[in-house]
């Protein structure tokens, strides 16, 4: 059998309607626009979540301040308040608090146990490190100064970001499955409305009918262009 030749191919295309051009030209144009939209969507909701996952840690960490005290006695650092979370109690959950002034002076969540978390030589902005078990955290630390202590505090919250990457995951997940749907649907009514459709085809007949015009009476579900 032999094959169509390149001048077949382009005088059907000169026969097409200027709507079956225009209708090509958009799936082109949404072929391109739809990988390019869900990268840019995927990574705008990558930095939100990420940016509201440290203001959590914020919150926290601002509850574990209020409570900071020193002992006027032993001169140990002292919590005065529970921070309500049961996490921060159990061992290598995840969660886990530490104030420290880099020396001797240490105070950290139960749930970190044996463990600590680094200490930087000023306030440093939320950041990713490993942690116990090697977890992987989002870290937030802020530097305070005690009348009563001669040098500085380093109050530190950090979280397993396992959560955060989960949400980010399943966001992604359904973004990209939207967009293949859509994207699907646009082929389909390119391939009814350009390459005359698909016989026996239930998702034509369903869906791209209202682009044909007229259809064989011995196959109501092949559809023939105009």
């Amino acid at each position: 059998m032999t094959r169509p030749s390149l001048t077949h191919y382009h005088r059907r295309w000169r026969r097409r309607s200027i709507a079956s051009r225009l209708l090509l030209a958009a799936l082109l144009i949404v072929g391109l626009a739809l990988p390019a939209a869900g990268i840019l969507l995927s990574q705008h909701y990558r930095e939100a979540a990420t940016q509201g996952f440290d203001n959590r840690l914020t919150a926290v960490l601002n509850v574990l301040l209020a409570g900071v005290e020193v002992d006027p006695q032993t001169g140990k650092l002292m919590m005065d308040r529970a921070l309500g979370d049961p996490r921060f109690e159990q061992v290598f959950s995840g969660w886990y608090w530490q104030i420290s002034d880099g020396g001797e002076r240490t105070l950290t969540s139960r749930s970190l146990w044996d463990q600590r978390l680094p200490v930087h030589s000023g306030e440093k902005a939320a950041n990713t490190l490993s942690g116990p078990r090697e977890q992987t955290l989002r870290m937030v630390e802020r530097v305070i100064q005690l009348a009563s202590l001669p040098s500085v505090l380093h109050v530190s919250i950090a979280a397993s970001d396992a959560e955060l990457n989960a949400d980010i995951h399943s966001f992604s997940q359904w973004l990209w499955a939207g967009l293949a749907a859509l994207g699907a649907f646009y082929w389909l009514c390119w391939r009814c409305r350009f390459a005359g459709g698909c016989p026996h085809c239930a998702a034509c007949a369903l869906i791209c009918k209202p682009f044909m015009t007229d259809a064989p009476s011995s196959c109501p579900m092949t559809f023939r262009m105009s």
